[in-house]
């Protein structure tokens, strides 16, 4: 046991992972995701999805394969 919280299953430990890569897109977060996003001058991306990828972009990482624009058809 840890002192503050629990040990995490590797079950709990995926959902949670699988929460947090969309916190903030079309969630009660979206409000917030906005603002961040509009403070961060990044309402021209459309690969900025999420709260995690308002982050990765302020500090200089690549967006995630999964949050680039699907290919024009």
């Amino acid at each position: 046991m840890r002192e503050n919280g629990r040990d995490l299953s590797p079950i709990n430990i995926r959902i949670w992972n699988h929460f947090a890569t969309k916190l903030g897109w079309k969630d009660d977060m979206t409000d917030r995701f906005e603002f961040r996003r509009k403070e961060a001058g990044l309402t021209d991306r459309e690969d900025i999805e999420t709260i995690f990828d308002v982050l990765d972009s302020d500090e200089g990482r690549p967006p995630h394969p999964y949050c680039l624009p699907l290919p024009a058809k």
